[in-house]
């Protein structure tokens, strides 16, 4: 048998392998559990993070703001696009905040405000073409939001382990 001619010696080795072997996944369990829950994490985070960067490339140009027929369809078309575009950011705005809201140190990074845009004026669009228009307007503070925003969330990405 395997036990026979054993000494209480041999058993006092085995026993202390053994309380080594389990001190040793207790400390490394933690570890792996909390970057194998972050990569779960990230797997969502991720996706959110790239539909933020598609709304903010695809702002549509607003309406000319002085001088023009509000009665206009192309204009009343603009108006239209421009307001749809300003409820998908919120829709947005609000799937992110409820899925950080189980994770307070990221919601809390993804709500900061760090210097207020200054109010007023024309905030200038180039995307990722030659062609450039002018956002002003409630459409500027959605567009300046929504930038701030995905800046924050690019930190929380940076450094998952510390937020998730």
């Amino acid at each position: 048998m395997l036990t026979e001619g054993a000494r209480a010696i041999d058993w006092a080795i085995l026993l202390v392998d053994f309380l080594v072997l389990a001190v040793i996944i207790g400390l490394e369990a933690p570890g792996f559990l909390h970057k194998r829950r972050v990569r779960r994490v990230l797997l969502k985070f991720e996706p959110l993070i790239q539909r933020g960067e598609t709304l903010q490339r695809e702002i549509p140009e607003p309406a000319p703001p002085y001088g023009s027929n509000r009665n206009d369809p192309l204009v009343i078309a603009k108006e239209a696009e421009v307001e749809k575009w300003i409820e998908t950011v919120r829709n947005w705005n609000q799937e992110m905040a409820s899925f950080l809201a189980t994770y307070p140190r990221a919601a809390m990074v993804f709500n900061h405000k760090s210097d207020p845009p200054p109010q007023g004026g024309t905030l200038v669009y180039r995307g990722d073409s030659r062609y450039a228009f002018a956002i002003h307007g409630y459409q500027r503070e959605i567009y300046l939001r929504l930038e701030t925003e995905l800046t924050n969330l690019y930190r929380v990405a940076e450094s998952p382990e510390a937020y998730f």
